[in-house]
């Protein structure tokens, strides 16, 4: 006679088992409400697709929140200037000239200073710098001179074009450069006196921009 709480199974070897209710599986364990059994079983599926989602979102949410944070960095960090000469004034030359790039194209950061000529980097980092000269010699009312400029940073020398007018009435030449500059660095193109330029549909030109910030590596070396 079977008990109340137990149930009896025979086996081929002739043994008896006993199961109680709390070792049979969990679709067993309502045999007669089949639909209560459904419903708790759609309730936990549904009570962990809620979980997963929430944890999903609460994901999404902080990578939008992180992704937020580094364009907002990259846009505080943008440092970019583009411009040409509108005039190359050598009247009142002694040694050279600090030439002024005042036909601006771009000035993001306002790191380029129009009345001094100079660029001061804002971030330690590694930036591109290029420029590009031009001149021609029938315009030089018969005193012919060389075109030549020098780039330099903090007042040092760093890079030069050169060129002496011979059969040629034109010259134009072009440098670009990467250089690891820390902030408050200062980039600026000087003329010397015996040098000339001529000015004209923004032939000359200078550009200096980040390329990326804590360049630490480059600036130990």
């Amino acid at each position: 006679m079977k008990g109340a709480f137990a149930k009896e199974e025979y086996s081929w070897s002739g043994s008896v088992t006993t199961k109680t209710p709390h070792e049979q599986p969990y679709n067993e364990l309502c045999p007669e409400d089949r639909t209560a059994c459904g419903i708790c079983l759609m309730r936990r599926q549904m009570k962990r697709t809620m979980e997963f989602f929430n944890l999903t979102l609460n994901e999404m949410e902080l990578y939008l929140y992180e992704l937020s944070n580094v364009l907002n960095n990259k846009k505080d960090s943008s440092s970019v200037f583009s411009g040409s000469l509108l005039e190359v004034d050598t009247t009142n030359c002694a040694d050279y000239i600090v030439l002024k790039y005042k036909n601006v194209f771009i000035n993001l950061g306002n790191s380029y200073n129009l009345t001094s000529g100079v660029f001061t980097a804002a971030h330690t980092g590694v930036y591109s710098i290029g420029f590009t000269v031009y001149n021609n010699a029938m315009n030089s009312s018969g005193n012919i001179k060389p075109t030549c400029v020098i780039l330099r940073v903090n007042k040092n020398h760093v890079a030069d074009h050169s060129d002496n007018n011979g059969y040629d009435q034109e010259d134009s030449m072009t440098t670009s450069i990467a250089i690891a500059l820390k902030a408050g660095d200062k980039v600026d193109v000087i003329l010397p006196c015996s040098c000339s330029l001529y000015n004209i549909n923004n032939y000359n030109t200078f550009s200096v921009f980040l390329l990326y910030v804590n360049a630490t590596e480059k600036l130990s070396n």
